[in-house]
């Protein structure tokens, strides 16, 4: 039972200088402030520049959707226009054969 308590013994300091060796290195690889700050201010930089692309397509596209709602109503307008002079067309062709009618026949 002796060899047992000392295998775990010693399994057990080989987990703690692990845990003590990945810890010594982690802190010895992070990087510097100065790295870690002029990556925030480049991503900064980047990140206001995409804003401003952004903010410029917004813009662009508000323009467009009110040009598309404009040709929209001018669309509906002129619809409604041929309608009307479809309609008037087809009275006046009523008009001319009745006239054609009575003007061969009477």
């Amino acid at each position: 039972m002796t060899t047992t308590n000392e295998a775990s013994g010693s399994d057990n300091k080989d987990t703690s200088d692990e845990v003590y060796s990945d810890t010594s290195s982690s802190s010895s690889d992070s990087p510097s402030y100065e790295i870690l700050y002029s990556a925030y201010v480049e991503m900064h930089e980047e990140l206001k520049k995409l804003a401003k692309v952004s903010n410029e397509r917004k813009r662009i596209i508000l323009l467009n959707q009110q040009k598309i709602n404009q040709l929209q109503k001018e669309l509906d307008e002129l619809k409604l226009e041929n309608e009307t002079l479809d309609l008037i067309f087809s009275c006046i062709h009523a008009i001319a054969q009745k006239l054609i009618y009575v003007k061969y026949y009477l």
